[in-house]
């Protein structure tokens, strides 16, 4: 299913890497909009730099490679989670 097997579909570009989708948890809202929630993880390795690039090959949908942009400065705004 979609919820499900999207995991296998997604990957992370950081420059030259491509970093596979570890952790994917999926979340339909239950109330009246159509809202889903999906939080992603990657394992970098050391901390990234830099402009990512998400990329899903869609299966579902007939669209083809989707990519989403994300710059440096989106993520220096998100809190972190530090030892």
């Amino acid at each position: 299913s979609f919820a499900f097997d999207l995991q296998e579909d997604i990957r992370l570009a950081l420059g030259e890497e491509s970093l596979p989708c570890l952790l994917y948890h999926y979340e339909q809202g239950l109330g009246i909009g159509q809202e889903v929630t999906c939080i992603l993880a990657f394992e970098t390795g050391k901390e990234p730099t830099g402009d990512r690039r998400l990329r899903i090959d869609d299966k579902y949908f007939g669209l083809g490679p989707i990519y989403i942009d994300i710059d440096d400065q989106q993520i220096a705004q998100q809190p972190m989670i530090t030892n």
